[in-house]
């Protein structure tokens, strides 16, 4: 009788611990149909689940100075990552890797300075999975404090060739858009082995956002322009801003093939 009372004892005590540290635990974690659990290294965080041609926008500043999603891709697909800056003073850089592997990166780019557009493509996808793209800050002098409002764009281009990016900035509203870029298709097969291109690290540099066509000295500075979100260069812009046929100064630079 004596052993089974303190077997009873120590149950209830038992009890009572457990309840304690219950009401000291947080809730379960329930993932909402728009986000991915990423863990890494013993750590997890919940991350935005975001499709294929879904115009993201998003932040960074002096607490969070890198960002993550996460995005299901098929196996075979040629994909073109996109980040726009719309304000601030973010020095990006874009990589994609598989989620369950995020060190194994698939793609990666660095934005040049001064350009607020930022370019990686064609991606060829390896295999049928979820995959993590990871969008940061690389300053490593900065003296005023991070700040950054921009947007992330995945396109599948696979099969298709791309006349202009994909986001833009309304030249009326400011507003992150997205623009209807020209596409044909491709006769050859995309090889699996590639090597990423990125806007604004490769080729002419725009000398300003500003600058109209008869200020520009070539073709490649118009396209570096109208990439990096001068929209006004292109003459086919109807009266709302977002239709156009991907062409800066056609008439003055850049004649149509």
């Amino acid at each position: 009788e004596g052993a089974l009372l303190a077997i009873n004892t120590a149950d209830a005590q038992f009890a009572e611990i457990r309840a304690r540290i219950n009401e000291l635990l947080p809730p379960l974690l329930e993932l909402g149909p728009d986000q991915c659990l990423f863990t890494f290294r013993n750590a997890s965080d919940v991350l935005r689940l975001i499709t294929q041609g879904q115009l993201v926008t998003d932040s960074l500043d002096g607490f969070r100075s890198v960002t993550g999603y996460c995005f299901d891709a098929e196996a075979g697909q040629s994909l073109r990552f996109e980040y726009l800056q719309v304000s601030g003073n973010a020095q990006a850089i874009l990589a994609v890797s598989p989620l369950d592997n995020p060190t194994n990166f698939i793609a990666t780019g660095r934005a040049a300075g001064g350009q607020n557009l930022l370019s990686v493509s064609p991606v060829v996808i390896p295999f049928t999975g979820r995959y993590l793209l990871i969008i940061g800050d690389t300053s490593a002098d900065r003296i005023e404090p991070l700040t950054s409002s921009f947007g992330v764009l995945i396109t599948n281009i696979t099969g298709l060739t791309i006349v202009g990016p994909g986001l833009g900035i309304d030249p009326l509203t400011g507003q992150l858009i997205l623009l209807q870029s020209v596409t044909s298709p491709v006769i050859s097969t995309p090889s699996p082995f590639f090597t990423p291109t990125v806007a604004g690290v490769i080729g002419a540099v725009c000398p300003s956002l500003t600058a109209t066509c008869q200020e520009l000295a070539s073709c490649d500075q118009a396209y570096a322009c109208f990439q990096a979100g001068n929209l006004r260069l292109d003459a086919d812009l109807d009266t709302q801003g977002t239709i156009f046929n991907g062409v800066p100064c056609e008439v003055v630079l850049c004649p149509a093939p």
